[in-house]
């Protein structure tokens, strides 16, 4: 959504922004100056535990928050930053952009092999009926039945750019995840900023269908009045 929502109870768990590029081994030096240049924000490290078969220089570190709800993580060919304690789009877009650019002055990529926005959606029992079944989206066509388990991913293509939709109910509840991952490939660097708005409209758009029309629009109301709020 397009601000802050804390007035009414939302679906969204976890957000996240990902930036994907050819593989740079000056990562591996450059990961103790990034360490210290957000130490301040994200002062907790996790070096990731690899299998006996995978190689570990290809798995990011993550750097976390105090609070343990954002986190932002850096690998040889990739960077990312997720929130749970989601600040609105806005806010969101500029810290991402900002952290981003600590990478990119130093290894300069040539192209950006994918760029991605997502949204990590947990209906529970309140929020279900939230839901609008009466024309579902085919990713949810099976709701109405009511089964006990379901598991399911869909891709929406439309050539550089596309939307991986997962969606899962777990066994035993009646409570529902929607994971929305709107992403595109093969771009320039400058042109980041508006992909990411462009990637971050669609998945409003595709997250609003999916809701009730009177839940849409008390969303939609919240939204306008963070965004106002924050200007």
């Amino acid at each position: 959504m397009a601000g802050p929502l804390n007035v009414v109870k939302v679906p969204l768990r976890e957000a996240s922004i990902e930036v994907r590029f050819p593989g740079d081994a000056r990562i591996d030096s450059f990961r103790g100056v990034f360490q210290q240049r957000v130490r301040h924000r994200f002062p907790h490290l996790l070096v990731p535990l690899v299998k006996p078969d995978e190689p570990a220089a290809l798995r990011p570190y993550r750097f976390e928050s105090s609070s343990q709800t954002s986190s932002v993580s850096l690998g040889l060919s990739s960077f990312g930053l997720s929130m749970q304690d989601y600040p609105g789009w806005s806010s969101f877009r500029q810290q991402a952009l900002e952290l981003w650019g600590l990478v990119a002055d130093t290894i300069e990529p040539a192209r950006i092999t994918r760029l991605g926005a997502r949204y990590v959606n947990h209906f529970d029992e309140e929020l279900v009926p939230r839901l609008d079944l009466s024309a579902p989206p085919p990713y949810l066509a099976w709701l109405p039945h009511d089964p006990s388990f379901h598991h399911g991913i869909t891709l929406l293509e439309d050539g550089p750019r596309g939307m991986l939709v997962r969606v899962e109910r777990p066994r035993g509840t009646c409570e529902l995840v929607v994971d929305l991952d709107s992403f595109c490939t093969d771009l320039e660097p400058g042109d980041i900023p508006e992909e990411l708005d462009q990637l971050h409209t669609r998945l409003e758009r595709e997250f609003l269908q999916v809701l009730e029309p009177r839940f849409r629009e008390t969303l939609a109301r919240c939204a306008e009045r963070g965004a106002a709020e924050g200007q």
